[in-house]
């Protein structure tokens, strides 16, 4: 799949607005209701997410069960009272927790949400790695945050309209933070990295002081550093991009600019222009491009007036000065070429042959169109840039699997390769065997999809990225173990042959995405202290240790389970936070049991539940949640927020 398809549904999934909602696309989706002070939703299982609360006290409480569901998971956009300062969980809840009126997951590794009113000064504890995407949405009263040196992630519009925050350090061991997560807030002035070394798009941050800044305009166009972020309607028609610029950003023109610009002269000091950068001006004809090799991303230069124009394209291929940007039936690559853009294999185009030069010098990750089939790589002599063994291409500079022919049986992938770049397997319906390296870091995004025939799969224990679609529809897998360092549990969501999922020793956190019809067990070492899911759909049993985590989850929550191993000591009751003198005097919400439906005529106690198989050891007798429709079991779900311009924003370390 191209990367110019993913865009489209990142475009459609951000229509969501920071909502969670199940990945089953046919489903409605659920109805809100309210019981008491509380919103909640559920769907077919007994199982409700806190939608919000309906009250304006100080000190609001997060119940373990809402009229007979157990909460596992919020909505990122939960709905609060700008009156709100606490939110208190139960103490039998066993998903979430808070720490001084701020809820955590139970783990204390994730901050899920800040109540909007709080104000003044927040200290992150330390051990928190995570902050989910809108957890600080709209906290228009905080007006500063320490965060933890922990902290490695930075959820999408985290801090979304925060107007009083003036300051923020990052510290240094954060590697992504989300789109939109800073837009809005209109006062922040400084945003100080400790670790310098990053690879930044900046549009994540939105129109507020600190991009304007450190934002230099030059006829039209705004760089920051050596990258080229934005434009504006000073735009000139002939775009003269500004020497010594090294990266020009996604979306780089806005929308009210494509029909401006005619001409663009990129200077050579340009390394990358990324995806989407000049799609669909419509009007640009004429492209000066680097006299030397770039990193051109799919979709750069799509629909515009130089794409469309006929006389541009020979023998079915398109070039623009000597970077190939789609590749013709014929498989040639003229000699002179400098690079070879993502996607230039087309898609559901058959190429017997795809020869590189000795010209060449870069070749874009996501090479490979949606169903494009290559069956022959040719490297000529002289090429010190690539290299191809056993049929499979190399990106030598950063140790990169970037193609497999389809017609490949076993692959022994490279030592040293850190990273299987999107597509690279894809439509390899012959691949049977393939070994991975402890170099192993990360598989990108349909690395192995449709690989039919692909039986079994030894992740390495260096593996710490995978994608949740690297897998997709990959279904002859039936075992799978998840190593301890991976630090999600997706790759998985479309193993619809997949019978046992073993988590190594040491996993603390369980992630688990997808609908796996035959999964018969899933095999959790007592270290989880985390469990979390979205739309996980199967028939099967937790294997557990006594005196775990998850041994207490699965009894909480009616899940057939089967204890195999012995923990190391009893799991001790989770610790509280100190009560202040401010939280007892704050007044509690009551939850009644009487259910008030809300924009719905639906009742949720029309749920279907099933009973539990003989073959469970200590099995509850209730099964609700888990066979015969979808369930969730914590901190999963997609929460995206498009405000105040377009693209996948994004930061990410610079790779080693």
């Amino acid at each position: 799949m191209t990367k110019r398809m993913i865009g489209v549904i990142m475009v459609l999934t951000m229509v969501l607005l920071c909502f969670s909602i199940p990945a089953n696309a046919l489903s409605p989706a659920p109805e809100r209701y309210q019981s008491g002070e509380i919103y909640y939703r559920t769907n077919w299982t007994n199982y409700a997410w806190l939608s919000g609360f309906a009250t304006d006290k100080a000190t609001v409480v997060l119940p373990k069960t809402i009229d007979g569901y157990n909460i596992l998971e919020m909505e990122s956009m939960l709905e609060i009272s700008d009156k709100t300062s606490h939110i208190k969980v139960a103490d039998d809840n066993l998903m979430f927790e808070d720490i001084d009126g701020i809820v955590y997951d139970e783990s204390r590794t994730i901050l899920r949400r800040v109540p909007v009113g709080r104000s003044g000064h927040i200290t992150i504890p330390e051990g928190v790695e995570q902050i989910s995407e809108c957890a600080l949405y709209e906290c228009k009263k905080v007006t500063s945050v320490t965060l933890p040196k922990s902290l490695k992630e930075i959820g999408s519009s985290a801090f979304w309209g925060c107007t009083s925050l003036k300051k923020i350090t990052i510290p240094e061991n954060v590697e992504s933070i989300g789109r939109s997560c800073f837009d809005q807030c209109n006062s922040l002035e400084e945003i100080q990295f400790i670790n310098e070394d990053f690879e930044c798009q900046y549009n994540m941050f939105g129109d507020i002081p600190y991009t304007r800044n450190i934002c230099k305009w030059e006829n039209g166009a705004c760089y920051m550093g050596d990258h080229l972020v934005k434009t504006n309607d000073q735009l000139p028609a002939d775009f003269v991009i500004k020497e010594g610029t090294r990266v020009i950003e996604e979306n780089v023109i806005s929308y009210a600019q494509r029909a401006r610009l005619q001409t663009v002269y990129i200077p050579d000091s340009v390394e990358e222009i990324q995806w989407n950068a000049f799609s669909q001006c419509i009007n640009l004809r004429e492209i000066r491009m680097p006299e030397k090799g770039c990193n051109i991303e799919d979709g750069a230069f799509y629909s515009t007036a130089y794409y469309e124009n006929a006389s541009n394209w020979q023998d079915g291929q398109l070039y623009i000065g000597n970077h190939l940007i789609f590749a013709g039936p014929n498989d040639l690559v003229r000699d002179g070429t400098l690079s070879i853009a993502g996607g230039a294999l087309k898609s559901k185009q058959i190429y017997s042959n795809l020869r590189i030069p000795k010209s060449v010098t870069h070749i874009s990750e996501n090479l490979r169109g949606f169903q494009a089939e290559v069956y022959n790589i040719i490297l000529y002599q002289g090429n010190d840039h690539f290299q191809v063994i056993d049929g499979v291409l190399y990106r030598k500079a950063d140790h990169t699997l970037l193609l497999a022919p389809c017609g490949i049986t076993e692959v022994n992938v490279l030592a040293g390769t850190k990273t299987i770049a999107s597509v690279a397997f894809q439509g390899c319906k012959e691949l049977e065997r393939i070994t991975l390296p402890n170099s192993l870091e990360t598989i990108q995004s349909y690395a192995f999809a449709e690989c039919s025939k692909l039986e079994q799969i030894q992740l390495p224990d260096s593996l710490k990225i995978m994608d949740e679609n690297a897998f997709y529809q990959a279904g002859a897998i039936k075992n799978l173990t998840i190593p301890q360092n991976l630090k999600n549990g997706f790759g998985f969501s479309s193993l619809n042959q997949i019978e046992t999922l073993k988590y190594s020793h040491g996993v603390q956190r369980m992630e688990l995405v997808g609908s796996v019809y035959k999964l018969k067990t899933i095999d959790v070492p007592y270290t989880v202290r985390a469990i979390s899911a979205d739309f996980f759909h199967g028939d099967f049993t937790l294997l557990v240790a006594s005196n775990s985590f998850a041994l207490e989850f699965a009894k909480a929550y009616n899940i057939p389970y089967q204890i195999n191993k012995e923990g190391p000591k009893p799991v001790e009751s989770k610790p509280q936070p100190k009560p202040t003198a401010s939280s007892k005097a704050e007044s509690q919400v009551s939850v009644p049991s009487v259910v008030t439906p809300v924009e719905s005529n639906v009742t949720p106690t029309d749920v279907p539940t099933d009973t539990p198989t003989d073959t469970a050891t200590d099995t509850p007798t209730d099964r609700s949640g888990v066979g015969g429709g979808w369930i969730w079991f914590a901190v999963g779900g997609v929460a995206l927020l498009a405000v105040g311009g377009a693209g996948w924003l994004f930061i990410k370390k610079k790779k080693s």
